[in-house]
């Protein structure tokens, strides 16, 4: 469910081509909330470029957590997952939502960009380093069980190696679950286009797939952490002889991985419970421990 655009950057043309942030109707949402679930939809993703600043736009503050917990109280929804969120806006009011709504995944996908304080101004963040550090304490510490995705860009015109040194600590002391890293991409009519001391494509390259590394041994270590427990399921797809592949509340849609499943029998869009039994890659391998039953709204 797509609930806005936002965010002049001076790295990304979307802006400027989609036009100021336009927050959707919260009764269209509604509705197609319904209309999705009669369809069969089992779980929301709410996207935009800052759905946290859905309803400013009209004046509203508390928009966004408004929504979601109307969302909540529609019928036959399951879960409810948040994506795209600016890091300065992530405040008390959303970290109480995941804590009291059970149908909000507690997972956030927050595009943090970079930890260098130059860079993000380069970047025209409007928060810095420190900022950072503070949403991650406050939202571990009032969050349980929260999983964290983010998205980094190396590369950044200006980038330079004590800079890029400083974003790879990040990645090993904050220890997101999820994270995606991409070479900054020069676009015609952004202001990062014409900046100086453009950063080598060799050197962009060679700096993600750092980034790449540093992340793959930091999932590993969450995904063997995962061994023993037991998590609901949303199964997706299945096969013969018991097999399927769904998602537990921990991974989004196509970019988290999947839980591989063996001794299910049911359906699409069954949640189930199942044991953790390995990991490797970005999956999980498991074991359906209750199947019927377990779909009560």
């Amino acid at each position: 469910m797509l609930v806005g655009f936002y965010k002049r950057c001076s790295d990304g043309a979307i802006p400027a081509i989609l036009g100021p942030m336009r927050s959707r109707d919260r009764e269209s949402l509604l509705a197609e909330a319904r209309f999705l679930v009669r369809r069969g939809a089992r779980e929301l993703n709410l996207i935009g470029q800052d759905i946290t600043a859905y309803g400013l736009d009209r004046g509203e503050t508390g928009g966004l957590v408004s929504l979601v917990r109307a969302l909540c109280a529609v019928r036959g929804v399951r879960w409810i997952r948040l994506l795209y969120l600016y890091p300065s806006r992530v405040d008390d009011g959303i970290v109480d939502l995941l804590r009291s709504e059970e149908k909000v995944c507690r997972y956030l996908d927050i595009p943090v960009q970079h930890i260098d304080a130059g860079i993000l101004r380069r970047m025209g963040r409007t928060y810095g380093p420190d900022a950072i550090y503070r949403m991650l304490d406050r939202l571990r510490a009032g969050v349980p069980g929260l999983f964290l995705r983010t998205s980094l860009i190396v590369g950044f015109p200006g980038e330079t190696r004590a800079a890029f040194e400083r974003l790879l600590r990040f990645v090993d002391e904050s220890r997101w679950d999820y994270l995606g890293v991409f070479p900054y991409s020069r676009e015609e009519g952004t202001p990062a286009f014409r900046m100086p001391t453009q950063v080598p494509e060799r050197t962009k390259e060679e700096r993600a797939r750092q980034v790449r590394d540093a992340q793959a041994d930091i999932l590993a270590a969450g995904n063997a952490a995962r061994i023993g427990q037991t998590l609901d399921v949303l199964v997706e797809k299945y096969g013969p002889r018991g097999k399927a592949a769904g998602r537990h509340r921990g991974q989004a849609p196509e970019v988290d991985g999947s839980v591989i499943l063996s001794g299910f029998d049911g359906k699409p869009g069954s949640i189930v419970r199942a044991r953790v039994t390995g990991a490797k890659d970005w999956d999980l391998r498991g074991v359906v421990v209750r199947s019927r039953g377990s779909e009560s709204d």
